[in-house]
């Protein structure tokens, strides 16, 4: 990612972590550690292969992928089981599968991420496959008052519950949005940008999160700063410039 200069703005900052090459090198780095070779060949037909079962062998986890794209599933038990271990969602949101998309809706979702997958794939020629390598599933279903969510404990999995009034754009923020949690994610795995999490949540270290609006942990308000900074670049390059400035403030 360029560098995001709004207008009639003073900011100018780098996300290093979601630069192309960066997130490549970090991808590749993890692949040879879990490897314990780093010597081995790794190129485009192999890297999500082996990412993932990098992933999957650190994290404990099974997150589907394929090679060829990322998966969208709507009802993966031992994904949301593991959402409930990491306190992303509680047990009681999904009790009697009411959490669940109907069949209709599924197909109406599937149409929608087809569309905002092309958008991002227009505005940002790189996204396609940075997206498609370090996202395994995205898991979409429902828990009233949240719009879905990422983990650092499950790098490579998207949830998201997509409301019904959100447009092409709207779902390609969020996308864009959670790609860069995780891009972020893997960054401070290999480069332990929070080498304390711990910390991070006592009463001196809270700060107010330019997303949510009111004082959360530092590690969680840094992450709210970039997705704010990435996101301002998302609408910048949509040409929706009040929609980009709109996050100027809060990211102050």
């Amino acid at each position: 990612m360029s560098n995001v200069i709004a207008e009639k703005s003073t900011v100018n900052v780098d996300l290093p972590f979601l630069n192309a090459k960066t997130i490549i090198s970090n991808i590749d780095t993890l692949i040879k550690f879990y490897n314990k070779d780093y010597n081995m060949v790794i190129n485009d037909h192999n890297r999500k292969q082996y990412l993932f079962e990098a992933l999957n062998g650190l994290q404990g986890t099974n997150i589907p992928y394929n090679s060829e794209k990322v998966l969208v599933e709507y009802d993966n038990k031992s994904l949301i089981n593991k959402l409930v271990e990491s306190k992303m969602i509680k047990k009681e949101d999904i009790e009697n599968d009411k959490h669940l998309f109907n069949e209709q809706s599924r197909v109406e979702l599937d149409d929608a991420f087809k569309k905002s997958f092309k958008l991002l794939d227009t505005i940002f020629p790189d996204f396609s496959y940075l997206f498609n390598t370090l996202i395994g599933t995205i898991l979409a279903f429902k828990v009233k008052g949240f719009g879905g969510g990422s983990v650092s404990s499950l790098i490579g999995l998207i949830w998201l519950n997509p409301i019904k009034n959100w447009n092409v754009v709207d779902l390609g923020e969020q996308l864009y949005h959670e790609f860069i949690h995780n891009a972020f994610f893997l960054d401070d795995m290999i480069h332990r940008t929070f080498p304390d999490p711990n910390a991070c949540a006592t009463e001196d270290a809270l700060v107010i999160s330019a997303i949510r609006k009111q004082r959360r942990p530092l590690d969680r308000s840094f992450h709210a700063a970039c997705v704010a900074i990435g996101l301002m670049h998302y609408y910048y390059t949509l040409k929706d410039e009040k929609k980009a400035a709109s996050f100027i403030e809060p990211v102050k």
